[in-house]
């Protein structure tokens, strides 16, 4: 798989939404696929849990490792949380959970 196709994977179980809806609802930009790894990160818009972005990385067992990530301004950055085994029908609540920004209406 690609790095486009597994980035657009990962779009897709948010919602199964275009990009342009992922973009709007929760300001998501800098869309970056990590490389030899397979997987996303993504800047999010501000939210009451300080996490600035998301890792998203894909396993060998057919689910998700999503990491929680908060970057300064002086670069420093912390892992506010980590999941490890996440499945495909979790990501969206976990990633609601975790930010306190909603997916749905």
């Amino acid at each position: 798989m690609t790095d486009m196709q597994v980035v657009e994977t990962i779009r897709a179980l948010f919602g199964g939404s275009p990009a342009m809806y992922m973009i709007g609802a929760i300001g998501a930009r800098n869309l970056v696929a990590l490389g030899g790894r397979g997987g996303v990160q993504f800047q999010v818009m501000r939210n009451a849990r300080g996490v600035t972005h998301v890792r998203i990385e894909p396993d060998a067992s057919d689910t998700y490792r999503v990491a929680f990530l908060r970057v300064t301004r002086c670069g420093e950055i912390r892992e506010l949380a980590r999941f490890e085994g996440v499945y495909a029908n979790s990501l969206r609540r976990i990633f609601e959970a975790e930010t306190g920004l909603y997916l749905s209406l």
